[in-house]
């Protein structure tokens, strides 16, 4: 505790961008990590295989996103993600499931 906070005073806020978060977290089963250009083709692939799994919990989740859109939302997030303004991830397989599993 500092001698400002001892008296009251707040302390000066951290500057998100100063904050250090993973860009990428690795288990035995999953990678997790921020969007980043090119994920627009596997994410839209994901969404149109779970739409209707998806439509009663998430509220995006109305129609299927053309595939640009798709991209468009990768780039976006990627560079939200650096400047701290949203923290989306994607859960990849490290292992891919053969056809049809």
């Amino acid at each position: 505790m500092t001698n400002e906070t001892q008296r009251g005073e707040a302390e000066p806020a951290i500057d998100p961008l100063l904050i250090e978060v993973p860009q990428r977290i690795e288990t035995p089963r999953l990678i997790l990590r921020c969007p980043r250009r090119g994920d627009g083709e596997a994410l839209n692939a994901a969404e149109c295989d779970t739409l209707v799994e998806l439509l009663p919990w998430m509220p995006w989740a109305k129609s299927a996103r053309a595939l640009a859109e798709s991209e468009i939302y990768c780039r976006r997030s990627e560079a939200k993600f650096l400047l701290r303004e949203d923290l989306p991830m994607l859960i990849f397989d490290r292992v891919p499931h053969p056809s049809g599993a």
